[in-house]
Parts: structure tokens; sequence; C-alpha cells
């Protein structure tokens, strides 16, 4: 079976951190979304892929390749203009061959088992088989109702309250019968939830598979971060995330160390934390728990970084202070700068020397602040 990856959309919702990078290369403990998606599925059986592509889509290529580092064999199909969900695997399809195929969003950390949703599909004669999930709040996602034999009877996309009739939503993942694509019309923005599905209702066998492992949609701030909390955790442990950390290590409260990174014998880190390779930590550093490093990072001495992500290629200065934020790809943080939690810094920024940015604010990529400014909500 293959598998469609669905990458091709802008991620504004997690804007700054997707203003220089596509959704699918933000990094999940230091490795890209689209290749734990990928480490996954292989895990699964699925060694062909095609990724389908629109914004800054060469990056993509440029991390993934042709997949042989992976595995696998990966092929792409770029979207000259954005075609939605739907519209983009039609836009695949001389690459997509006469049998079941898997479609997975370029955005999901997820543990299902897709060799149990195959056979599903294929016990109950399915046309598309979807898997779902239960959600505290559905109303970004699609939510689904079936009948007692798990036919998909109705289905509605980011319902309002009172629409609301389920806390069971589509997950992102599904099994498509190559005759799908026939209803799906030529370069034409059509997405799954909002067209296809609704339309298929009445003309074709939708099945919903419930499952009941880990889901996140990382397609949002908040569950990037959550879900990066929750991985150090131990709530999840797909077969991805297993290659960077293991579940011992993170029972024991453990610190995981990359390669040739140095950590000064004075420096305090209290786990569960990741730390990517060549990086160095000087003494009197403080990392708390849940706090993710990337790669090449430099943190200077007196630094506390309080349950924070840093991306790769960033440098931290004397005696910052950063709490529950995030600071993306190849910044400078001056010295004595106070982030407050739920700060995110865009990739490529410099923030000056005593610099204050209160809690919840986002700064945009490439931006420059001067010493000493301070940024507030008001």
């Amino acid at each position: 079976m293959k598998a469609v990856v669905l990458a091709g959309g802008k991620g504004t919702r997690l804007r700054p951190l997707t203003c220089l990078k596509p959704k699918p290369l933000i990094p999940i403990v230091n490795k890209p979304i689209i290749v734990h998606i990928i480490e996954s599925l292989r895990w699964a059986g699925i060694d062909e892929f095609i990724i389908t592509l629109g914004y800054l889509g060469d990056q993509i290529i440029n991390t993934v390749g042709d997949g042989e580092r992976f595995g696998v064999s990966v092929r792409y199909s770029i979207e000259k203009e954005p075609l939605g969900t739907a519209g983009s695997v039609k836009n695949a399809e001389n690459l997509i061959d006469d049998e079941p195929f898997c479609v997975v969003s370029g955005d999901l950390l997820v543990e299902v088992d897709l060799k149990k949703i195959l056979r599903f599909h294929e016990k109950n004669g399915a046309t598309v088989t979807m898997a779902l999930t239960e959600v505290e709040d559905p109303s970004q996602y699609g939510i689904v109702e079936t009948d007692r034999f798990d036919r998909v009877i109705r289905f509605l996309e980011k319902p309002s309250p009172l629409d609301t009739f389920s806390k069971t939503i589509n997950a992102g993942v599904y099994i498509l019968e190559k005759d799908v694509l026939d209803h799906i019309p030529e370069k034409t923005f059509f997405d799954f939830s909002n067209d296809l599905f609704p339309s298929l209702l009445d003309k074709k066998n939708i099945y919903g598979y419930y499952f009941d492992g880990y889901w996140n949609d990382l397609g949002r701030i908040e569950s990037y971060f959550e879900a990066t909390m929750d991985i150090l955790s131990g709530r999840v442990m797909t077969p991805s995330i297993r290659d960077v950390i293991s579940e011992r290590a993170l029972y024991e409260g453990g610190v995981i160390i990359g390669e040739n990174s140095i950590i000064d014998e004075n420096a305090n880190i209290e786990g569960p934390v990741v730390i990517g390779s060549n990086t160095r930590i000087e003494k009197d550093v403080s990392i708390t728990s849940y706090s993710v490093i990337g790669d090449n990072v430099h943190i200077h001495r007196g630094v506390l970084l309080d349950s924070s992500i840093v991306h790769s290629n960033t440098r931290i200065r004397e005696e910052s202070i950063i709490k529950g934020s995030i600071i993306g790809e190849g910044c400078n943080i001056s010295e004595k700068v106070t982030m407050d939690r739920g700060t995110v810094i865009g990739d490529n920024s410099k923030i000056g020397r005593q610099s204050k940015i209160y809690a919840g604010i986002k700064i945009w990529s490439e931006s420059k602040l001067g010493p000493k400014t301070v940024i507030s909500p008001e």
C-alpha cells in the first residue's frame, strides 16, 4: 500500500514558526514532523510515499529527498496553486496505483495501527475508511456520526456549539479506493471534509474506524507545545520517537544528549530534557524538566530555561530567563532577556539585551528588537 502525505499547506495557525519553513519541517523533539510520519508509516509496512507539495515545497524535497535514507521511496506531486486536501490527491492521481492507498495529513502525531485499519476497510468492502478519535473540543475539526455497523451517516466540519452532535472527529488518516478520485474535479480547490465526504455519504460505503491511541493535530502553537510535553512525559511513544528517546529514559526522568554536545559540570538540568547534537551549555545554566534544545545551540552562563523549546542554531546569552516559550531556528537572544510563558519567537530573530517580552506574545521571523525593548499585550 502506498501513502499520500499532504504537505502543501501554509501552516498559518503555526505562525510565526512557519513564516520561513513549511509546517511539516517544524521539529518535534529535534526531528521534522514529516520525518516522524514517514518513519512511523514505514514501521507499519509502507515503503512507497507520494508527498503533495505547495508552500515552500523545495525545503521538503531538500530534507526528505528520494527517501533512501529512511528506507523508503518518495515521489512528489507539486501544486502550482492551492487545491485543497482532496484536490491535492487528485493532482497526484497518475502516481497512485489501482489498489487501496493511505492518505495522511502532514501535521499529525498519531498512534494508530494502519494494518488494522486496512483489514477493517477490506472486511467491510469500504470505499473510504477514516480513522476516528474523540476530543474534548471538536469545534476545529470535522465531527462524525456512525451507525451500529460503523458506517458514517453524518459529517460536519468545524461545528458551532449548537450544531455539535458528537465529540468524535475525523483524525486525518484515511484508506481510499482509487475510484474515489473520480468524484474529485481536476484543477479545482476541493476539500475532503467540506466537499468530498459529504457528497459521498449517499453514494459510497464510508466507514469509520475508532481507535484509542494518541492523536494530536500539530497545526496550532498550543497543540505543538502540548505534543512536545506529551512526548517528554511518556504519554506517546511512536516508533519514530523511540529513535530519539527511550521509554526507560523518560521513566527515570533522564536527560537525552546528542552527539558532540558539551554540558558544563556546573550546569543544572532536571529531566526529562532532550538536547540535540553539537550543543554547548555553560556553567550555572538551569534547565528545568520538559525542555527541548536543538542542534548547534549555545546557552551561555546563568541562563534559566524553564519548560521551553529551543530550535537549532540558536544562541541564548548570559542570564536570560526563558519560561514556557518557543524560540525558532537561528535566533540570537542577547543577555538578560526575559520571556514569559507562551512567547513564540520566529526564525532568525534578534532580541536585544535586557528586553522583556510578556506572556503570549508572538515575534515574527527575522525581527530585530533593540536593547531594553518591552513588548506587552496592551
